[in-house]
């Protein structure tokens, strides 16, 4: 099955781009709940999101050092995130490239999720203001009812991309998609005599 990712590119990763094509060292830190962490994955260090990412950047830029900066803590929201922010990411090192991901363990309340969201965004960048910052939606099985019925993303979603649009942050969203093909799945079973004897 198809699954395509869907993304806003916005004002993107530049800076992070320059200094990959660049060579020297760039860091890249990935902070969010237990998808980051890798928990569901048949090997966290191989076949998560973050590993896959890590993987491609060390094999594309060979002449690049890189830092990884692994910062999840399974089934934590934003607000958690916003709050370890600086002890998790920033106690070692200021990043060039932050990966957020908090869109399948928020809770849909809005109000909390964008003020953590923005807090994550502005903290970084009172560090660095030249961090390039990237949001990523994940797939969470009971978002899943949500499309289905109003065909449009999960509302941790869209309060997330409030906040990656007014900043003009990059964005991911792997979790429309799968829900995406979750739904053509159906109908072609639906349509289709598979299971029936």
């Amino acid at each position: 099955m198809e699954c395509r990712t869907h993304y806003s590119l916005r004002e993107g990763i530049g800076r992070t781009a320059r200094k990959l094509k660049s060579g020297g060292s760039v860091t890249i830190a990935f902070m969010g709940g237990s998808v980051t962490a890798g928990n569901g994955a048949s090997d966290p260090e191989q076949t998560s999101y973050r590993a896959r990412i890590s993987q491609y950047l060390t094999d594309s830029f060979k002449q690049t050092a890189f830092r990884f900066i692994q910062a999840a803590v399974g089934g934590t929201d934003s607000v958690y995130g916003a709050y370890r922010l600086q002890s998790h990411v920033f106690r070692t090192c200021v990043p060039d490239l932050l990966f957020v991901e908090f869109a399948a363990n928020d809770n849909g309340r809005r109000l909390p999720s964008v003020r953590a969201m923005e807090g994550i965004v502005r903290h970084a960048r009172t560090m660095n203001p030249h961090m390039d910052i990237c949001f990523i939606y994940t797939a969470k099985q009971s978002g899943y009812p949500y499309f289905l019925k109003m065909n449009k993303p999960h509302v941790n979603v869209c309060n997330h991309e409030e906040v990656a649009e007014h900043y003009r942050l990059p964005s991911v969203d792997k979790c429309s998609s799968a829900a995406a093909v979750h739904l053509r799945y159906e109908a072609v079973c639906s349509r289709s005599d598979l299971g029936r004897h």
